[in-house]
């Protein structure tokens, strides 16, 4: 018989663990993408919101690779700046603004509240209403509140865009996201439970 130690003593190994996760997935990416095992769209997906050098290099390569086929030409792009979603570091900055013309630059301002990235959100306000709905996941500022009410007041019947509110509070734990999650009535009882659900995740 053997007693588990006390939690807190388990503490610095979980928290190594999770500084070690992005090196021990780029790894494994790297000879994913060079044995041709994961395909490099697949690759870029799964850096979505890592920062380190590493990081940086993978998307290249991965980049670069999608590019070289002849539908890549038009497809890179919007797949490298999906993977750039919470990421806020120059390098990524420089990307978004030299293809702001593509709505794939709202997934990769997701989770970031930064005046930077506002300003993106705005240039397509009005005409990507559900693109920039999902960029406002986990952000519980007054600015991310007043989009999404002003957002579900225009459209008080449209149940895909209420889908994208409920998921963009997904692990918000405040008065605002309960009230939100609350308020949502689909006609469909199943969607809302699903959704709903979602909302939830991280909490």
């Amino acid at each position: 018989f053997s007693m588990q130690e006390p939690a807190e003593n388990n503490i610095e190994t979980e928290e190594f663990d999770e500084l070690d996760f992005e090196k021990k997935t780029i790894d494994i990416l790297y000879r994913y993408l060079e044995s041709d095992e994961i395909l490099p769209e697949g690759v870029l997906a799964y850096l979505s919101g890592m920062n380190s050098e590493e990081s940086m290099k993978l998307r290249d390569k991965a980049y670069y690779k999608i590019r070289a086929t002849a539908q890549g030409l038009n497809d890179a792009d919007s797949f490298m700046l999906k993977s750039f979603a919470g990421v806020d570091q120059e390098r990524a900055w420089n990307f978004r603004e030299t293809h702001l013309g593509d709505s794939a630059v709202l997934r990769s301002v997701a989770g970031l509240d930064s005046e930077r990235a506002w300003k993106i959100r705005d240039r397509f306000k009005g005409g990507e209403v559900f693109g920039n709905l999902t960029s406002l996941i986990g952000l519980d500022s007054d600015r991310a509140w007043a989009f999404r009410d002003d957002t579900l007041q225009k459209h008080p019947d449209n149940n895909p865009l209420q889908t994208n509110a409920l998921m963009s509070i997904a692990g918000l734990d405040s008065e605002r996201a309960w009230k939100l999650r609350g308020s949502i009535n689909f006609n469909d009882t199943t969607q809302l439970l699903s959704t709903l659900v979602l909302s939830l995740t991280g909490l």
